[in-house]
């Protein structure tokens, strides 16, 4: 009792006097960081004297379906209507951007009833049954079962959202989450994924530091506010022009000013995708022009190269 009076005691000040405190849990701990003021289910009796049996600890995560969800519109699992339609679709839409402009897998998943599983397994699940198992991406549990709350984080967003800034996020949203706001907590986790993950330098095949893709960030939004011109790098271990041109249209649709870079990190390959007046008024010997001299810069990474990049498409002429 002493420890769970001092453990509020911080939460209270931590989260600036607003009432409320709900469970922080983040993906490498399943140790709460923050404890719940709420009714605890009574676990002692039959757990004790009936030892689990094999088929009750290898039980699979059981979800809710999500068999005619569709992962690239639908972002809020909603399934017991917690949310109104109105605010169900504003955040829907708010999500959606947030996933098309970082290029990840984004679902926001509410829970009513958790059962048995622990958060970090279900969100998991959940994510697994809506994304491959390796993607970059993120699913928010927001868990009004017993309240502890979970942000699993997959793929190349885990460098950018490690597990001090995932557990902050957590008790920063707490208060909002503790009187039902969800609106500003769904749009506080949507804001740090836009400050913090990169929206013009995506490094599938990890062959930059974070460091140097942060600093590229800055490089690519300078351009788009001197220039008007979108330009984006892309590493992958399986590129090719088809995967190039695919993935410009994904992110921008095929009017965007804008021109885009996919190295090839296993083949050393080179591929750019065009949109909008770029792809009629640069022609093929500019970009193989363009092409040779950041191949010089590669030598020095990735990074080199990709700072070479947009260096040279600041120079093409619209």
């Amino acid at each position: 009792m002493k420890r769970f009076g001092i453990v509020c005691i911080l939460c209270a000040i931590l989260l600036a006097g607003l009432q409320g405190c709900r469970k922080v849990e983040n993906e490498e701990s399943s140790t709460p960081a923050a404890s719940q003021d709420a009714p605890q289910q009574d676990t002692a009796g039959a757990e004790e004297t009936q030892p689990p049996t094999e088929a009750t600890t290898q039980a699979t995560v059981q979800t809710h379906d999500l068999g005619s969800v569709d992962p690239e519109t639908e972002h809020i699992l909603d399934p017991d209507k917690v949310l109104n339609t109105a605010l169900r679709t504003s955040l829907n839409q708010s999500a959606a951007e947030i996933a098309k402009r970082h290029n990840l897998n984004l679902t926001i998943d509410l829970v009513q009833k958790l059962g048995d599983q622990k958060p970090a397994d279900y969100a998991r699940a959940d994510y697994e049954a809506l994304y491959p198992a390796d993607s970059s991406g993120l699913l928010f549990l927001i868990n009004n079962d017993t309240g502890e709350d979970y942000l699993y984080v997959s793929g190349d967003c885990k460098r950018f959202l490690d597990e001090e800034t995932r557990t902050e996020l957590l008790i920063r949203i707490s208060p909002m989450l503790a009187v039902s706001d969800y609106a500003q907590a769904v749009q506080t986790v949507l804001d740090t994924i836009g400050q913090l993950c990169p929206a013009h330098v995506f490094d599938q095949a990890e062959a930059m530091e974070p460091e140097e893709i942060r600093t590229l960030e800055e490089t690519a939004e300078q351009l788009y506010n001197s220039k008007q011109l979108t330009a984006v790098v892309c590493t992958s271990q399986d590129a090719s022009q088809e995967a190039a041109d695919a993935l410009f249209e994904k992110l921008y649709g095929t009017d965007t000013d804008g021109i885009l870079l996919m190295l090839d990190t296993q083949g050393e390959m080179m591929y750019v995708a065009l949109g909008g007046r770029m792809r009629s008024n640069v022609g093929g010997t500019t970009i193989g022009a363009m092409l040779d001299r950041i191949d010089i810069a590669r030598r020095n990474g990735a990074a080199a190269a990709a700072e070479k990049f947009f260096s040279e498409a600041g120079n093409l002429e619209r």
